[in-house]
C-alpha cells in the first residue's frame, strides 16, 4: 500500500469518500473566520421535542478564539431558567433544573454523556472554535456545489462534517457523538438544529461585541442532588 494513501485510510476510518484536504478549499474555508474576542448573543429559541416544547430566550456570553469559553442560559417567558451551561476546552458543566439533569465533565474523561446538554455543548464549542488547518482531516465535493470537510470536533469524542458553499462560507454542520447524530443548518435569520426526537431553532439573533468577560462567569457551581 502507498504510505500516503495508507495514512489517509487510517485517519478517515470508514469515511473512504473523503480525500486529502484540497488546498484551495482550505484557503477559502480558513478565510471565512470571525475575529477572536468577547461577544454577547441573544436569540429567540423555538424548541420542539418529545418531552419539551415552547418558545424561550437564549442568552450567550462567550470568548471566541483559540481557547473559547461560553456561558449559555435559556430562559422561559415566565419562571426560572430552563438551562444553564458552561463550556470550555477543559470542562462541560451545566444543568436543566426542571428535568433534574446535570453534567460535569472534564476533558480526558472520554465523550460527554449522550443527552441534550452534551449535544448543545458540542454544537456551541464548535461554533466558537476557529477552524484551523490542523483540525481538517479530509474533504470531498458537495452535491449541488461546494465542498464538505471532515473535521476533528472541538469537543472531545465528537466528529463533525462542515458543509461549504462554492465560496467557502459555512452552510451547516453534521455532528456525531456517542453514536447519535444531529444537523445544523444556517438560515437567513438564524440557525436550525435537528436531532432524533428534538428540533431547536434560533431566530431574531442580536450580537454585541464586549470589551471583556470576567473569568468568574465560566465558573458554574451545580446544585446538589441532580442526575449526572
Amino acid at each position: 500500500m502507498n504510505l500516503r494513501r495508507g495514512v489517509w485510510v487510517l485517519l478517515l476510518g470508514g469515511c473512504a469518500t473523503f480525500g486529502p484536504p484540497d488546498p484551495a478549499v482550505l484557503a477559502d474555508a480558513l478565510a471565512d473566520r470571525p475575529e477572536a474576542g468577547a461577544i454577547r448573543r441573544r436569540a429567540r429559541l423555538d424548541l420542539e421535542g418529545e418531552h419539551l416544547s415552547g418558545r424561550f430566550t437564549a442568552v450567550l456570553v462567550a470568548w471566541r478564539g483559540p481557547e473559547p469559553s461560553a456561558r449559555l442560559q435559556v430562559l422561559p417567558e415566565v419562571g426560572g431558567k430552563l438551562l444553564d451551561l458552561v463550556v470550555t476546552p477543559e470542562r462541560v458543566a451545566g444543568y436543566v433544573p426542571m428535568a433534574g439533569l446535570a453534567v460535569d465533565h472534564a476533558r480526558g474523561e472520554g465523550p460527554v454523556p449522550r443527552h441534550l446538554l452534551g449535544f448543545v455543548a458540542a454544537s456551541l464549542l464548535e461554533d466558537l472554535t476557529l477552524l484551523s488547518r490542523g483540525r481538517v482531516l479530509g474533504s470531498r465535493p458537495r452535491p449541488g456545489g461546494g465542498h464538505e470537510l471532515l473535521v476533528a470536533g472541538a469537543l472531545e469524542g465528537c466528529r463533525v462534517t462542515v458543509e461549504l458553499d462554492p465560496s467557502g462560507a459555512i452552510l451547516g454542520r453534521t455532528f456525531r457523538l456517542r453514536g447519535v447524530g444531529w444537523r445544523e443548518v444556517r438560515t437567513p435569520d438564524g440557525r436550525r438544529f435537528v436531532a432524533p426526537g428534538l428540533e431547536w431553532r434560533l431566530g431574531d439573533v442580536t450580537r454585541e461585541t464586549l470589551a471583556e468577560v470576567p473569568d468568574r462567569l465560566f465558573d458554574l457551581q451545580l446544585p446538589e442532588g441532580l442526575r449526572r
